[in-house]
């Protein structure tokens, strides 16, 4: 269904929308497709002509959308407008991780767009605007083509570039939220007001962390202090390294990347047609794959810093390594109707597209790659495999379709696969590679969502109405650290100060460690939770703020708040006092912004 309010796809259990927060009533849900897609959902709506009239064929436009909706979710979760969503928050009745998951496998690839924009709504609208909103601790796990992309519950939803390291704990590099004022766009990066001066419609924000620039409405700018500066007016599909400091773009006269500052014509020659999502791009950006494709044939070039040069025929890149030396992708095969790929995973040896090794068939998708991009856990119709350049075949890590979970508020990926934790949206194993096969067991047989601590030593879960946690050791008993929980609101990234809302609706503090929680206060209208366990929320239209379990304080002048938002990095709190706009970046004290309702 329809939000009413903003016009976005939401799930049709949602109870509120979560890009605009409006509150859902079902009496008056629109259930027909609005007449204009926003393109929020949409992020870059068509594609340029080129010297050769650019170009994607159905199936690449819809897995280049899919990755889109992907990379806009990580990157800009809090590159929305603010809403009032002070209402009275009814509950709700909890949602079925299976039951999405199958449904998203049966309707296949298409379908994974709509997937990631329901899992994104509905853990948004949980997550950062509502407390509570389910009856139970939610979960949605998406799953197409046998692609699993888990959203832990609640405050457990961040999932940043692809995943993350469960030894290197640093946090996300930036935040960046867009918001209107009276019309103009607003932009704020790390809480920090960064100057604009353009009209603000709605599309969507991307911001390239360590790169300083950001794309907006078709349009490229580099971040300077606090100001934009354009780059290029024309800039269509496009993708971000994983490392977040360089995008890949498609532009009117060919295709560009932009890192360290300045923009680099990536080819500008094309005699077919090109598709943002059949672009690979580096982890480090240095290295971007691509094919040219017509009629006739499929040429595949390579671009490591300065210019693309071909590398073979009939190849598609999916994955890239850092420094170019690996290749992982689709085989091309001409047929009476022309190209189609080859369903099997193969690994262009050394760089070159015309030396390949056939790694596994019916291929699903990418699981995971490792920070070099050179080992890769990938999932077939079969289950999940490990690979690596030198190996003789891939190894199969479990019969289900499986992705490792990470640590909340993480950048970086893992090494290589050689021990991890993975989860197939309701269950968790830790997974250790002992010679030529896995060695697994389980740690959380059934939950409706799952965090792993960041040492990796612990896992909290939710199961029915209690939480719990338990050691990532083999046999480790489960620890109850709430009972009779309705609502998960948040948690601090250690997972040491975690706040719920109990079946009396009372806003609860729990360690941990222990079953027993400590009151704070009753009649909660909205809360969040910051990365250091700061819980801030609205009462009666006051904000307070508390900490580690204590009485809530009221924030000074803040008596008329009637929105509450969080940063996706969980460092920053945006807050709408008497229709201004308020930024705090320690949940206690708040700046005044220009910003006006």
């Amino acid at each position: 269904m329809f939000c009413p309010n903003c016009g976005k796809e939401i799930s049709d259990d949602a109870i509120f929308c979560g890009f605009c927060g409006a509150k859902i009533e079902n009496e008056t849900v629109n259930q027909q497709q609005p007449e204009t897609e926003n393109a929020e959902t949409a992020n870059i709506e068509t594609q340029p002509e080129t010297k050769a009239e650019i170009q994607s064929e159905t199936q690449e436009n819809v897995q280049s959308q899919s990755t889109q909706n992907e990379q806009a979710n990580e990157a800009n979760q809090q590159a929305q407008p603010i809403q009032d969503t002070k209402t009275e928050q009814p509950k709700a009745n909890s949602v079925s991780a299976s039951d999405i998951a199958n449904k998203a496998k049966a309707v296949g690839e298409e379908a994974l767009n709509k997937a990631n924009a329901v899992a994104y709504s509905a853990t948004e609208a949980v997550k950062k605007v509502v407390p509570g909103v389910n009856k139970k601790i939610l979960i949605i796990a998406c799953a197409a083509l046998v692609v699993v992309i888990i959203l832990c519950f609640v405050i457990f939803a961040n999932l940043v570039g692809g995943g993350s390291s469960s030894s290197s704990f640093d946090r996300i590099s930036h935040s960046i939220y867009a918001v209107n004022n009276d019309g103009d766009l607003a932009l704020f990066i790390d809480g920090k007001a960064v100057k604009t001066d353009a009209e603000y419609d709605g599309s969507d924000v991307s911001y390239a962390y360590n790169g300083n620039a950001v794309i907006y409405d078709g349009i490229l700018y580099s971040v300077s202090g606090d100001k934009l500066s354009e780059v290029n007016d024309s800039v269509s599909n496009y993708k971000m390294s994983a490392n977040k400091n360089a995008y890949v773009y498609l532009s009117d006269d060919g295709l560009y990347i932009y890192k360290d500052g300045k923009e680099t014509v990536i080819f500008d020659d094309f005699e077919g047609s090109v598709s943002i999502s059949s672009v690979a791009v580096s982890p480090d950006g240095n290295a971007v794959a691509f094919i040219d494709r017509t009629d006739d044939e499929v040429v595949t070039y390579v671009f490591k810093g300065s210019k693309a040069e071909k590398t073979g025929e009939n190849f598609q890149t999916v994955v890239i390594s850092n420094d170019a030396s690996v290749l992982y992708g689709y085989k091309y095969k001409e047929t009476d109707y022309g190209f189609s790929r080859d369903d099997a995973l193969y690994l262009a040896k050394g760089g070159k597209t015309d030396d390949l090794t056939k790694i596994k068939g019916n291929y699903s998708s990418m699981a995971s790659i490792s920070k070099d991009a050179k080992k890769i856990l990938f999932t077939t119709n079969s289950g999940t495999y490990y690979f690596a350049p030198g190996m003789s075949e891939a190894i199969k890590a479990d019969s289900d379709s499986i992705a490792p979970l990470f640590p909340l508020y993480t950048s970086e990926k893992l090494d290589d696969f050689k021990s991890f934790v993975g989860t197939n949206g309701y269950s968790v194993k830790k997974y250790n590679l002992k010679g030529d096969s896995f060695e697994k067991y389980s740690i959380v047989s059934s939950s409706s969502g799952a965090a792993l601590s960041p040492d990796g030593s612990r896992v909290l879960y939710a199961r029915g109405d209690n939480l719990y946690s338990v050691s990532t050791k083999e046999n480790a008993e489960p620890v109850k650290v709430g009972g009779d929980i309705y609502g998960v609101i948040g948690a601090s990234a250690d997972l040491s100060k975690i706040y719920l809302i109990n079946d009396d609706d009372e806003l609860v503090f729990s360690n941990g460690k222990s079953e027993k929680t400590a009151k704070i206060t009753d009649d909660v209208d909205n809360a969040v939770v910051t990365a250091e366990g700061v819980c801030c929320y609205i009462s009666d239209d006051v904000l307070y703020t508390t900490s580690g379990g204590s009485k809530g304080s009221k924030v000074d002048k803040m008596n008329d708040v009637s929105s509450l938002r969080l940063s996706s990095d969980g460092k920053v709190i945006f807050v709408y006092n008497d229709d201004t706009l308020y930024v705090s970046t320690n949940g206690k004290t708040f700046e005044k912004t220009d910003v006006e309702r």
